[in-house]
């Protein structure tokens, strides 16, 4: 079990959390996966729309993630954030994912081996980023029953 310790809101204060294990399902490595074209034109209008290709909804993207997009590789670099929690790692990502190519999930599998964490990698076959289920939820598939099943015996061997 690890312990990180964060620093509250209020000058002085502190608290632990203590964390048993992380679960990544289909995650990103880095947020710097846009192009800078339409970074360009994110910082211009402030809204950048994500088109959802399973809904087809344009999705606003405002000028928080863009700020947490430019300082990826400072505040918000993952590499850095794994290497600072030595716990276990469950990382589950399907092998058809168009949305995060599997090779975030590699790549963050490498840095907690690298780190010295105990980490799992498991690829579900033909699974897409949300394992092969739509958005609204219509029911399971046989996918994602697979994702779960592994992180609940995951769970059950802490």
């Amino acid at each position: 079990e690890s312990v990180l310790s964060r620093y509250a809101l209020k000058k002085g204060q502190h608290f632990e959390i203590r964390v048993a294990g992380i679960i990544l399902l289909s995650p990103v490595s880095t947020l710097d996966i846009f192009p800078k074209e339409m970074i360009d034109a994110w910082k211009n209008t402030g809204v950048f729309l994500l088109r959802n290709n399973r809904t087809g909804q344009d999705l606003p993207q405002g000028a928080e993630l863009l700020s947490e997009i430019l300082n990826c590789d400072t505040e918000w670099n993952v590499q850095s954030a794994i290497s600072g929690i030595k716990t276990r790692y469950l990382i589950i990502h399907g092998t058809e994912d168009s949305d995060v190519p599997i090779a975030h999930g590699r790549t963050l599998h490498r840095w907690a081996l690298d780190a010295g964490c105990d980490a799992n990698l498991h690829l579900i076959e033909n699974a897409g980023h949300t394992f092969n289920t739509r958005h609204p939820f219509e029911g399971t598939s046989p996918e994602l029953d697979q994702a779960l099943k592994i992180v609940t015996d995951w769970i059950g061997n802490s």
